[in-house]
């Protein structure tokens, strides 16, 4: 009978051995990794962290620049009303006075963002004006005065601001009789009128009126002025 093979004690030893350098570099590895994984990982919280605070600085930028914008677009039909008001005053600006449309024009080479500058007289409620009709892009003038028989009449312009051609002639109008007009005398400051429809277009705009008074504090008349609403966004957007 055959005796059982018994292993090598030595050899069972040997099998069992890990090797030194596995040893030594097993750690160190570990260690890499794990420094790989912790900076990987604080690498991504950091980058969201940077990410939404970059979102919330630009917002808050946004926000910024567009209530500044606002406020700004909308304090210059009360500063065109001010200015209106001195020329009044001082006989620069009157309906009945075809040179005033010069001064006008010039007016509005400086205040593009109002399509409409325009003052009423409260004697008998003449006006005098320039701007944009509806979606028209060349400014005009309207005068109606007793030379016109109290009818709007249009006048186109040329880059000189002189009237172009024979005009155009709409409706009879009051100014006195207008609400924008009727506001200002109620409120005798600057103030903010209703929406409403543009000269004889659907162009829908907002007024800002003021009135304007001698020095013993009687009335003289109404300056006024437009914004059109539809260039509220193109213009936010400049």
């Amino acid at each position: 009978m055959s005796q059982p093979i018994l292993s090598d004690p030595s050899n069972q030893k040997h099998d069992r051995k890990v090797p030194l350098r596995l040893i030594l570099v097993l750690p160190f590895v570990l260690q890499i990794f794990a420094a790989v994984g912790l900076v990987g990982y604080l690498s991504f919280r950091n980058g969201q962290r940077a990410v939404k605070d970059l979102a919330a600085e630009l917002h808050r930028e946004i926000a910024s620049r567009t209530q500044q914008h606002l406020e700004t677009y909308l304090a210059t039909p009360h500063l065109v009303n001010q200015i209106s008001v001195d020329a009044v005053r001082e006989g620069r600006l009157d309906t009945e006075n075809p040179a005033s449309e010069r001064y006008l024009w010039q007016q509005k080479q400086y205040f593009n963002s109002v399509s409409w500058i325009m003052v009423g007289d409260q004697q008998d409620g003449s006006f005098l004006g320039i701007g944009l009709r509806g979606e028209n892009t060349a400014p005009q003038y309207i005068s109606v005065n007793q030379s016109t028989n109290f009818f709007n009449h249009y006048y186109n312009i040329d880059s000189q601001g002189n009237r172009i051609g024979p005009p155009e002639i709409g409706k009879k109008y009051d100014a006195r009789l207008r609400p924008w007009y009727k506001a200002a005398v109620a409120a005798k400051q600057p103030v903010w009128g209703e929406i409403i429809p543009d000269f004889g277009s659907p162009v829908l705009v907002i007024t800002a009126s003021q009135p304007v008074y001698n020095q013993a504090n009687q009335l003289l008349g109404v300056p006024n002025n437009t914004v059109n609403l539809n260039t509220l966004p193109s213009t936010f957007l400049h």
